[in-house]
């Protein structure tokens, strides 16, 4: 929902044309209902049939459903990979049903390596992106070849810095070319930004330093509500947004977010030493 003081972004032009050619980011129930049909065939080589879901996080509430019925019964020699980002938004019900496998980043030479053979970008363009990805280089990889590591890379500057923003003209500097590309760098900042408040002790560039100075600084409740408020414009894929006005829509909220609890308000809540 959008205050009454801000109107919701509104379409452009060049935004709408974008938006067309944007590529699927949903697991629709079309594609599960496909998979089953698909999955009744025997396998070539009298083997295992293998499904892979990614993001496996991304499904909808119908496909969601639909797949239950799946994991429920799959069949014989039928295994299911799901693979997601963000496990906890799967169901409760599905999650039930898998077994956990997590996979930690690899160190960052063998990273930098494999990006080098996956990406025609330069090395520096590497180092840049494992630093916006936190050494994930699958989300590295995806900052590259979607185009975004520029924007994503200006947008933790402008968060990190010290002074206040000026949401209408830092918007126009930053330039954005349309909504969608605003929004993956806005999940992207501000998934740093929650994941920073967690890494008190990590090496970090100059800039992840103060994005992550400035985290602290600031109630952690209310970043997860502007996480929360860009997740949801997220979820409406068939709306299209106009990218200057979400872009300064964000700088507005990232800069009116309150000030940190005083330490002594948080001891005092906590239970008197025995």
């Amino acid at each position: 929902q959008f205050p009454a003081d801000r109107s919701p972004p509104q379409p452009s032009q060049a935004d709408s044309a974008r938006r067309r050619k944007a590529p699927q980011r949903r697991i629709e129930i079309g594609q599960v209902r496909d998979l089953a049909q698909r999955l009744t065939a025997s396998a070539h080589y009298g083997g295992h049939r293998i499904a892979v879901l990614v993001p496996a996080d991304r499904l909808r509430y119908e496909a969601a459903n639909a797949l239950l019925k799946l994991l429920e019964e799959p069949g014989d020699d039928v295994l299911f990979l799901l693979v997601a980002d963000s496990p906890g938004r799967l169901a409760a019900t599905i999650r039930s049903r898998c077994q956990w496998l997590r996979c930690m980043a690899p160190d960052r030479v063998s990273a930098r390596r494999w990006l080098a053979q996956e990406t025609q970008s330069d090395a520096a363009l590497h180092d840049q992106a494992l630093e916006l990805a936190l050494g994930a280089p699958f989300a590295a990889r995806q900052l590259l070849q979607e185009g975004d590591t520029g924007l994503t890379a200006r947008l933790v500057a402008l968060l990190a810095k010290g002074g206040r923003i000026d949401p209408i003209s830092d918007a126009a500097q930053l330039d954005p070319a349309d909504s969608e590309s605003v929004l993956r760098g806005l999940v992207t900042v501000t998934a740093v930004a929650l994941r920073l408040a967690f890494m008190p002790g990590a090496p970090l560039s100059t800039a992840l330093q103060r994005l992550r100075d400035r985290v602290e600084q600031v109630d952690f409740r209310a970043v997860l509500k502007l996480n929360d408020w860009i997740v949801d414009l997220r979820r409406h894929d068939g709306v299209v947004l106009n990218a200057r006005l979400l872009l300064e829509q964000f700088l507005a909220r990232w800069s009116e977010l309150p000030a940190a609890p005083p330490a002594a308000a948080s001891s005092a809540m906590q239970p008197p030493a025995t």
